[in-house]
């Protein structure tokens, strides 16, 4: 099986960060770095590297829209037959004198 990590002459593991030497543990899981700071700078680097290759990919991706664009969705504007007032000014109502409420009986 091979690893990726870097190796001195010696065939030592170095930290897979800063590349000093790492204090392997006479049991257990081999480490890959020389502590916890480089561990955590490691991980900082990895996340960074993902957030900002998603940040380019999405900049560059042409958004996806649900709404069909090539058609015109607006309805026309209504045209009154000539002679005649068109159904929306006879629908609207104007308020006149006599549809006001009295406040109070005299």
């Amino acid at each position: 099986m091979s690893d990726d990590y870097p190796t001195d002459e010696r065939g030592l593991r170095r930290c897979a960060r800063c590349g000093e030497k790492v204090q392997q543990p006479a049991t257990g899981r081999l480490r890959d770095y020389c502590g916890r700071t480089c561990r955590e700078l490691a991980y900082r680097e990895r996340r960074t590297g993902r957030l900002i290759a998603e940040a380019v990919t999405a900049a560059l991706t042409p958004p996806v829209s649900s709404v069909d664009e090539t058609v015109d969705v607006t309805p026309p504007a209504p045209v009154p037959a000539p002679g005649r007032p068109s159904r929306w000014i006879r629908q609207a109502h104007i308020p006149t004198r006599t549809d006001t409420l009295p406040l109070w009986e005299e």
